[in-house]
């Protein structure tokens, strides 16, 4: 029934007046012109604000209200305008009968009191206010990896816990633009992200600059505003719920049982995959080695003494939420392995074992923030773990089923969030499947082994400009498998990229950089073959390794130093 002068309903006018109270006018007038909105025509309003023009702009804004329900009828109820409202301001509305049974809620983010809003702040409101329930529904999924079980009212409720949290896996309000525009995109809100692009951040951060709301409208207004709100979304790219998450083809495969268990290998690689004994003997560098390295051109300074640098270590081998049939028999052995060898680096290593998404991602999170990285040289990420291709992503499994995708793994140890490490060389190793695709590989002679050829030494030098650094260096990421492809692993020994990397390091540190080591773990990996003749789908299949660099140096582990009497420069006179 439409609004008459007299009072509707009991309480309904109290009710939509307490919603116009929370709109300026010119956000109010906006609202009425959008579909997403009112929907009144620029004449229906110009002829409401001519006749009301004596009557104050709360009585416009009502005699509005009331067009919009004359028009849709009995669907346009006080709790369809309270939606509608929500969705525009981002804001979750409540009448005064609710206040006085709801408890205080924190304000929204760019409204706290004598809290000015940034640019990016007022671009986040933007963005709530045109996204709808299922947008909503899918960020929150999206991101239950690092929120938890947390219920956000509106999409703004989550973007405030992100930029309250530091989770955006970003440091400039620059690149978490580019994350909100690829999150957009992710949803099919292309119109969203047109808003966005138009949005200009002031680059120079250090003036005090605030957007007004007029400007952030203004433009809004060029983007194509009418468009209708996206109820159907591939939503293949989120986070897999744990009640329901189906167990992706990569790990659903019978070899993940008996994975590689007797697999035939050559003679050299098999003493590369499989590590012999049980405890890590990390063999030291001789003085000669020492000096000779560290007195090079380009070449990462590696001096402090314990710990010579930080090692996180994340270790899921059993109690994922698919049940028992998929425990990483052997993985746990692959934790010990890097434990030990690390340590034997003079690493001070920090091992946490079958762990969900979420807290993965805040011990990530906080190891990448870390004032205690100023006293070491370098720092390393292991995560080993069930993983997959979902929508594109690498992405990793945290015991709860949900994923991390790497790619965000990857933005925590940006210099731009990362201020303690910035300059020193980040290792991250994934030892986890990127894809349900394996490979029996192809007839090949190696023709490096027959000829051992040598190349000149070319050191790598400084470049001129020695006061600024790119947003993303000094990072060096390693994979055990290709992109797309499974990572094997050996039920008694474990993986083999594990294997190589302790293998490999403790005997060749001593006198190799990372990446010369790097290259010979992949050469080893990928003369391995995988035994399952009961899995037809595996049996006699391969892996490769590989890495992807931005160190700016050669960077040497240097087990075994400096040593104490290095105190007096002696090795160095």
């Amino acid at each position: 029934m439409p609004i008459e002068d007299g009072v509707p309903g009991l309480g309904e006018n109290d009710q939509i007046y307490a919603i116009l109270g929370k709109f300026n006018h010119k956000e109010f007038l906006k609202f009425a012109q959008l579909e997403q909105g009112l929907g009144l025509s620029n004449k229906i309003i110009d002829g409401i604000e001519s006749d009301c023009a004596n009557k104050g702009v709360e009585e416009q804004q009502f005699q509005m209200v009331r067009k919009w329900k004359m028009r849709n009828g009995s669907k346009a109820t006080v709790e369809v305008l309270k939606s509608k409202a929500n969705r525009y301001l981002g804001t979750t509305y409540i009448t005064p009968e609710e206040a006085s049974a709801t408890p205080t809620q924190p304000s929204p983010i760019g409204q706290q009191t004598n809290n000015p809003d940034t640019p990016f702040v007022i671009l986040l409101r933007r963005v709530s206010s045109q996204l709808d329930e299922n947008n909503l529904r899918m960020l929150r999924n999206n991101y239950a990896y690092c929120t938890g079980a947390r219920n956000f009212r509106t999409a703004l409720e989550l973007f405030q816990y992100l930029e309250e949290n530091n989770l955006w896996g970003c440091g400039t309000e620059e690149e978490k633009v580019e994350i909100l525009v690829r999150k957009m995109r992710q949803l099919g809100r292309h119109d969203v992200v047109e808003i966005i692009q138009n949005f200009q951040l002031h680059a120079n951060q250090q003036q005090d600059v605030t957007l007004t709301h007029e400007i952030v409208r203004e433009l809004a207004e060029r983007s194509n505003s009418s468009t209708p709100f996206v109820e159907n979304v591939d939503a293949t790219y989120v986070s897999v719920p744990r009640t329901e998450s189906p167990v992706p083809a990569s790990i659903s495969s019978s070899y993940l049982g008996n994975m590689a268990l007797g697999d035939q290998s050559d003679p050299i690689s098999e003493d590369i995959c499989s590590f012999q004994g049980n405890n890590v003997q990390v063999l030291e560098s001789d003085d000669m080695s020492y000096v000779t390295h560290f007195s090079k051109v380009g070449v990462y300074t590696v001096r402090s003494k314990e710990p010579k640098g930080h090692v996180l270590i994340l270790n899921n081998y059993e109690g994922f939420a698919w049940g028992p049939d998929h425990d990483r028999k052997g993985a746990k052995r692959d934790g010990e392995l890097m434990k030990q060898l690390w340590e034997g680096f003079q690493c001070k290593v920090i091992v946490k074992e079958n762990r969900t998404a979420g807290a993965m991602f805040k011990f990530l999170n906080d190891f990448s923030r870390s004032s205690f990285h100023q006293s070491c040289d370098f720092c390393a990420v292991v995560i080993m773990s069930h993983g997959g291709l979902v929508d594109n992503r690498d992405v990793f499994y945290g015991v709860d089923c949900r994923t991390i995708a790497a790619n965000d793994v990857l933005a925590l140890f940006k210099n731009t969030h990362s201020k303690y490490l910035i300059g020193r060389p980040k290792l991250i190793f994934f030892q986890c499947c990127r894809g349900g695709s394996s490979s029996r590989g192809v007839p090949f002679v190696d023709a490096a082994d027959a000829v051992n050829r040598l190349l000149p030494p070319s050191d790598q030098t400084d470049g001129i400009d020695k006061t600024t650094l790119p947003h993303m260096s000094d990072i060096l990421v390693a994979y055990s498998t290709l992109e797309g492809d499974m990572s094997f692993r050996n039920e008694a020994t474990g993986s083999w990229f594990i294997n190589a990397i302790a293998t490999v390091f403790s005997k060749k540190a001593r006198t190799e950089h990372v990446v010369d080591m790097l290259t010979e773990v992949g050469r080893g990996v990928s003369h391995r073959a995988a035994n399952t003749p009961d899995n037809m789908a595996t049996h006699r299949c391969k892996e490769m390794s590989e890495y992807k660099s931005t160190l700016r140096n050669k960077l040497y582990l240097f087990p075994g130093f400096p040593k104490a009497e290095e105190e007096d420069n002696s090795l160095f006179m």
